[in-house]
């Protein structure tokens, strides 16, 4: 079974459950209140359009065993939950074909037709691949550009020399520094978006990465592992060599506090 990310709607996530017998995409979120905290399938859609009349527990079970092959244990929330908070897939317990295993999904193999379908693809005759591409390998479009970008990077120095990382705290070549966004641009607004306060220097050496995941945030000043994520064992050496970290100023303060606390409360789900 192959599990892939599609896109945010609104506070839900859009997951597509591809097996060997079709595939099925389920919209759902997570609703945490005082009372309550739980995973809420919106719709399923298993080629006959959106519906929410596959969301009953049971019904969800067999339509995923009927489509894919494989479904979740007992419990549907730890595995809608890891689904929700890790973009890579369940992780609780599955039934595959009458025997029980643990939930991994497909996430590439040495065959790159794991992953792509047989007509993205032509094999050489000596053995390799060749991707289908109809046309050029370039091609013209119109994109949007971030005026304030450059302006961002000019105010935080970025272009004057090495420079501090908000994240690990090392002096870090200009060409490695990009001027992060706390909170996510896209949902920021647009007076936020000039603020000169929602961006801080982060480094390519996994600080910018695991912030822009949430796998890491700050708190008090500090950072703190944010999400319980399945990472390799490298993956995991990182974020603990951040842990316990102290935000350089003038990189914490009343003005970036609450972006950062944004950031903290939106990767749990929270905001």
């Amino acid at each position: 079974m192959e599990t892939r990310f599609i896109g945010d709607k609104k506070k839900a996530k859009i997951f597509d459950i591809k097996g060997p017998e079709g595939s099925v995409q389920i919209v759902f979120r997570h609703t945490k209140t005082e009372k309550s905290d739980k995973m809420i399938v919106d719709t399923v859609d298993y080629g006959q359009g959106p519906t929410d009349s596959w969301s009953e527990h049971g019904q969800l079970k067999e339509l995923l065993m009927k489509f894919t092959g494989e479904t979740f244990e007992d419990d549907r929330d730890p595995w809608l939950r890891s689904l929700f908070y890790s973009h890579q897939g369940p992780q609780a317990e599955f039934q595959h074909k009458g025997e029980s295993r643990n939930g991994q999904v497909n996430r590439g193999s040495d065959s790159p037709t794991s992953n792509l379908e047989s007509s993205e693809l032509d094999q050489h005759p000596g053995g390799g691949y060749t991707l289908t591409i109809n046309g050029p390998t370039d091609k013209l479009t119109v994109t949007k550009r971030r005026v304030e970008h450059p302006k961002f990077r000019r105010i935080l120095g970025l272009n004057n020399g090495p420079k501090q990382c908000a994240i690990c705290g090392n002096l870090i070549s200009p060409a490695f520094l990009v001027a992060a966004h706390i909170k996510k641009r896209a949902l920021a607004s647009d007076d936020e978006r000039k603020d000169t306060s929602i961006v801080v220097p982060m480094c390519h050496f996994g600080c910018d990465a695991l912030f822009e995941e949430g796998l890491i945030a700050v708190h008090n000043g500090s950072i703190i592992r944010n999400k319980a994520v399945t990472v390799t064992d490298y993956v995991n050496s990182i974020i603990q060599s951040l842990i316990g970290k102290e935000v350089p100023k003038p990189y914490w303060g009343p003005l970036t506090e609450k972006y950062f606390s944004w950031h903290l409360k939106y990767h749990r789900g929270e905001s």
